[in-house]
């Protein structure tokens, strides 16, 4: 997978997120497409660049175990809304690095 070809996905999904977060009249759900839209379009850009490139690996599986034990802990408080806000993040992480190992996203 090449920086670029990672890049322009990314970018795709970003926009498919925030149509999605146009179209939505539920707020909750709007707030979540435009969460996942900033991921795809910065964060994971970034961080994807420095795994491609070989200079830092492994950053974005770290990230994904925090927003995993996050997620557990919100459970166990019932906080029921920051978890599936840890668990939407975690998705789209995890979409990002099947991406980079090219498998089926």
């Amino acid at each position: 997978m090449t920086f670029e070809m990672y890049q322009k996905t990314l970018a795709e999904w970003a926009g498919c997120e925030k149509e999605k977060a146009e179209l939505t009249e539920d707020e909750r759900m709007k707030s979540i497409h435009l969460m996942k839209a900033s991921m795809f379009s910065d964060m994971l850009t970034v961080l994807g660049k420095t795994e491609i490139s070989g200079v830092r690996t492994g950053v974005i599986e770290s990230i994904l175990k925090t927003c995993i034990s996050k997620q557990e802990s919100f459970l166990k408080v019932c906080d029921f809304d920051s978890a599936d806000r840890e668990r939407e993040k975690a998705e789209a992480i995890k979409r990002a690095m099947r991406l980079m190992k090219e498998e089926t996203v």
